[in-house]
């Protein structure tokens, strides 16, 4: 959480970086969103789409992290 403890983040910005944080704890951001579709097309198997779904979504993470590191690297999305 540095973004919240630098000097340059003003009152409005350092609120909304704390509700979001506070989202991606409580996953009441996506997980909402995804499991009434997976419920309502897979009926009862909607909760095993809904863990495969996680599972692709930890796969991918690592493009995220790469795209980031190669941002830093590059001091640019350029490459990316």
């Amino acid at each position: 959480m540095p973004l919240i403890t630098s000097a340059t983040v003003t009152p409005p910005t350092m609120a909304l970086v704390v509700l979001f944080r506070l989202f991606g704890l409580l996953d009441l951001a996506t997980v909402p969103a995804v499991i009434a579709p997976c419920r309502r097309f897979h009926g009862d198997d909607g909760a095993v789409v809904l863990d495969w779904t996680g599972a692709a979504h930890q796969v991918g993470a690592p493009a995220a992290v790469l795209g980031g590191v190669t941002r830093d690297a590059f001091a640019g999305y350029g490459p990316v």
